[in-house]
């Protein structure tokens, strides 16, 4: 398998208890969010991905437990 380091990476993935509140905080603070929130299948989780300050991409996370099937 070949890696290719010249595509960005996500550098931090962090958890979130709401997520759209995360977002609409971030956003204030001017973040350059990658993409619109996507939802995974299902609606399990929910996952929004921006550009800190130095470039890097960060992950934060929604995960809907009470969705998952045991």
């Amino acid at each position: 398998m070949t890696l290719s380091y010249a595509k960005p990476k996500i550098s931090v993935c962090l958890a979130s208890a709401n997520l759209e509140a995360g977002d609409n905080k971030l956003t204030n603070l001017g973040a350059e969010f990658v993409s619109p929130t996507v939802s995974a299948k299902d609606g399990m989780t929910e996952i929004a991905v921006w550009i800190d300050s130095g470039g890097r991409l960060i992950e934060l996370i929604q995960v809907h437990f009470y969705k998952w099937r045991v």
